[in-house]
């Protein structure tokens, strides 16, 4: 994904900036702040304000923040962008650990797209602290503030990175831990109204739209909204993969796929089916496996909606875009499935309604290809065997959504 990369020497004055600022008061919280982020006004918990630079006094005052005993002395910093991720990220080395800066800025697409808060906003609602979140689930964000001459939120993390599994290594084994883990969260917010309505979250078909709708501009030159042509222009796997994807299927795939990506009337049934929490963007580079913990990070795209939407978009990640090398197929993992509704029931501590789940299993399918379905173009194309063997891939892949739509 492109980098918004952030201006730590804006010209932006504390003056100016207080223009674009309203303190307002509530009766239900002693004081919060109301900023333009993204295109939105949006009301967050008091945080901290920060002018300065990612440097070291920045570091102390954060780990302080956190009730962190550490002061470090130097500080080097390393940029782990790898050109997939929306924000602007750097490991800082001390000598006495490592932590992981994430700096997301309001220029970045996919707040404007998905008309997301943001992690910052989850995190200081209290949503992914460790006394709110399941016990086998952690997100390593220590710290939040927000600097306003870049206009960014600035989330301070543990360094995870070495419990992270490689491409091709996210196998059978770590999708069960991880299943299992979420079945817990998915079960805390199972139809429960009232919690889910006051989490600070994009809603589900607006996450979908930050996708699909730069396919559909990328594909027909048709511009729907303000924001889709240039992600369409700028969202590296889209620009590179997209145009090997339409290569690699068949006409009546692509048309089946422009299908889904233009009309997203299939996704009603989705919004107004059983609702939990979700993640968002359940993929391998956002999980890391510490001891017994499974952590969590990125939740730019957390959400509500089935818990099906999160276990798809990691099956077609796992299983199907970058299949890990076990002998077998991305189809033959339905066992994973029938685990995950034991660990909920089991957490619930009642059965859920099948037929619904299967249904919303099939249109999260159906709505994974329609965002990210380009991804199957990231393999290796230059041995005949291994394009036969995605071509088929991708043929059941289309097939289930046709199974689903009824066409």
């Amino acid at each position: 994904m492109f980098d918004a990369m952030l201006n730590d020497q804006s010209q932006m004055s504390r003056a100016s900036y207080q223009k674009r600022v309203s303190w307002l008061e509530k009766e239900n919280l002693k004081s919060c702040q109301k900023i333009v982020y993204g295109g939105e006004d949006i009301l967050v918990n008091k945080y901290t304000e920060y002018f300065g630079n990612p440097d070291l006094s920045y570091l102390r005052d954060a780990l302080a923040r956190a009730s962190i005993d550490s002061a470090p002395q130097s500080l080097t910093t390393e940029s782990l962008l790898d050109g997939r991720t929306a924000a602007s990220v750097e490991r800082l080395t001390t000598d006495d650990g490592s932590y992981v800066l994430k700096r997301t800025s309001k220029d970045n697409w996919l707040p404007a797209a998905a008309e997301c808060p943001g992690e910052g906003r989850l995190w200081l609602a209290g949503t992914l602290n460790r006394e709110t979140l399941p016990q086998q689930i952690q997100c390593p964000i220590i710290d939040a503030i927000y600097h306003p001459p870049s206009e960014a939120w600035w989330l301070l993390m543990h360094d995870v990175s070495n419990g992270i599994a490689g491409r091709g290594k996210f196998g059978e084994r770590e999708t069960i831990t991880l299943w299992s883990c979420v079945a817990q969260l998915h079960a805390a917010y199972w139809n429960d109204d009232e919690k889910l309505k006051h989490l600070p979250v994009a809603s589900l078909s607006k996450t979908v739209s930050a996708f699909a709708e730069p396919l559909y501009s990328a594909i027909t030159q048709e511009y729907r909204t303000p924001w889709a042509k240039h992600v369409a222009e700028e969202f590296m796997p889209l620009r590179v993969l997209l145009p090997i994807f339409l290569d690699l299927i068949t006409p009546t795939q692509a048309d089946l796929f422009l299908e889904i990506v233009k009309d997203r009337s299939w996704h009603n049934e989705l919004d107004n089916s059983s609702a939990t929490f979700l993640h968002g963007d359940l993929r391998r580079a956002n999980i890391s496996f510490q001891n017994n913990t499974t952590v969590l990070f990125d939740w730019e795209l957390a959400t509500t909606g089935p818990a099906a939407c999160d276990l798809q978009w990691n099956n077609f990640l796992t299983f199907w875009a970058y299949t890990p090398e076990d002998g077998k197929e991305p189809w033959d993992r339905d066992h994973l499935k029938e685990l995950y509704v034991a660990e909920l029931e089991k957490s619930l501590g009642y059965k859920i309604n099948r037929k619904e789940f299967e249904r919303t299993w099939g249109l999260a399918w159906v709505s994974v290809i329609s965002q990210l379905g380009f991804v199957f173009a990231d393999a290796n194309l230059d041995d005949p065997e291994s394009v036969a063997t995605l071509r088929k891939r991708i043929e059941v892949a289309f097939k289930k959504c046709k199974e689903t739509l009824g066409a």
